[in-house]
């Protein structure tokens, strides 16, 4: 049978078996609460950031609201192009007429004396004054273009020239006419002044709610651009980017990376739960690196622009404490395993003889 010896060191082994499958199992959940802790830290900082782009956003839009709401400069002009239009006969001749006008004001790229006589008038200066001042506000151009039609859908005031004179055929005009605000899902590049904007279109409503007209105004964004990169400066975040999406899942803007605005992400997971309304964190190998995702989507039933939020971090840098942690237990457990069968096996022989001798007294 089995020697006494032997038995000893076999029960040995059998508790230190047992106490290293303790200690894995105690290494695996210690390493995955502080890798659970990492994902949480991440999704609330992708959130966090989300919430600041929608308050900086609709502080944009609300400007603008204010401006067409409370400006009697601007109503004045549109009730009396309003008036004017109306007295000119039947609604389908004065239909006629400025399709006629537009169609001229198309052929010369709006190059024809009307066009010279709007952007001279006393509205668009007050348009050009609204735009000095938020740039002068802001330290940089805030709006690049604005103008008004009439609710002839006709151009009444501009900052600059337009492709054409009727507006009123447009989604623009139509959604913002009909809702009262309509925002482009859509960012566009200024390729020659490097700026990024989106198209705003606002119903002109007079003090008893009638609607007069639509102004349109182009947001540039290169301050929410901005604030997309410092707060990642703010937040000490190593070798992570973030990345702001459309609801197409096309590059609104990627930190550091401008050559990626306009790049389709719509075939990424992180992209493609953002873009169902979910909220998490997810692991996913893009371009050969490993990253942490935790992406953040557009509040439920908000207004276009429906932009979503992805932080990605390495996973080698953001779980490089959870894996110094595992490597560290894993070799103390290793050692202590070392040691305590030494120990055992000392004590067995120990034991044995210890056995041995009663036996023959």
């Amino acid at each position: 049978g089995m020697s006494i010896r032997n038995r000893l060191l076999l029960g040995y082994v059998g508790v230190i078996v047992i106490l290293m499958a303790s200690g894995a199992l105690v290494i695996d959940r210690m390493s995955d609460e502080l890798e659970g802790a990492v994902r949480r830290d991440a999704q609330a900082l992708s959130t966090t950031l989300r919430e600041k782009i929608d308050l900086a956003l609709r502080s944009r839009i609300q400007s603008i609201q204010a401006f067409a709401g409370t400006s009697s400069t601007l109503q004045d002009a549109l009730i009396a192009s309003n008036v004017d239009f109306a007295g000119r006969g039947m609604a389908a001749d004065v239909r006629a007429e400025i399709h006629e006008i537009d169609e001229a004001w198309k052929a010369a790229k709006g190059r024809i004396p009307l066009a010279q006589e709007l952007l001279d008038n006393h509205v668009s200066a007050a348009l050009r004054r609204t735009m000095a001042f938020h740039h002068e506000n802001e330290g940089r151009p805030v709006f690049a273009e604005i103008f008004v039609t009439g609710a002839w859908g006709v151009n009444v005031g501009q900052t600059g020239r337009t492709t054409d004179y009727l507006q009123s055929d447009e989604p623009f005009w139509k959604e913002a006419w009909a809702n009262g605000l309509w925002v482009s899902d859509e960012v566009t590049k200024d390729e020659s002044a490097q700026v990024h904007s989106l198209d705003i279109g606002v119903r002109v409503d007079g003090p008893d709610g009638v609607p007069f007209g639509v102004l349109k105004a182009v947001l540039n964004i290169t301050d929410i651009r901005e604030t997309i990169d410092s707060f990642a400066q703010r937040s000490g975040l190593r070798d992570a980017f973030l990345e702001l999406v459309d609801a197409r899942g096309s590059v609104v803007h990627r930190q550091g990376d401008d050559e990626a605005f306009g790049r389709d992400l719509s075939a990424q997971g992180a992209v493609q739960r953002v873009l169902r309304g979910e909220r998490g964190t997810v692991v996913e190998t893009i371009a050969g690196a490993e990253l942490l995702r935790a992406y953040a989507p557009a509040a439920v039933g908000a207004p276009p622009p429906r932009w979503s939020l992805v932080l990605n971090q390495r996973t080698s840098v953001v779980f490089e404490h959870a894996d110094e942690l595992r490597t560290w237990m894993i070799g103390v457990g290793i050692l202590a395993s070392l040691a305590a069968t030494l120990l055992g096996f000392f004590l067995s022989r120990s034991f044995a003889g210890v056995t041995q001798r009663l036996a023959v007294a």
